[in-house]
């Protein structure tokens, strides 16, 4: 057997053997719909590629710019401004400091 023989493909089915395949049809009743596709030309890709890279460009040097402005400003890291004193704080304030003698 080995390489020289009929290997066993294995094909069953519809009377079907090695040496002879039976095909069948689909039948329908009516007309079957029609596939549709839309496409557009390569071009119009690279141009939509193209305006995407560009404006990502554009982008990302107003937002290092914008990034370096506000750490040009205040440093990396911006305290948060104090507000308004609440609980403890609040009730120490509102309260009248004691005589001094």
């Amino acid at each position: 057997q080995g390489l020289l023989g009929q290997p066993d493909m294995r094909v069953a089915g519809n009377g079907s053997t090695a040496w002879s395949l039976h095909w069948f049809h689909d039948q329908s009743t009516g007309v079957l719909p029609q596939a549709g596709a839309f496409s557009l030309p390569l071009w119009a890709y690279k141009a939509a590629m193209l305006a995407w890279a560009l404006w990502l460009a554009n982008a990302l040097i107003g937002w290092l710019r914008w990034g370096f402005n506000g750490w040009m400003r205040g440093g990396y890291w911006k305290s948060r401004p104090p507000g308004p004193p609440t609980g403890l704080e609040a009730r120490v304030a509102s309260e009248p400091s004691p005589p001094k003698t």
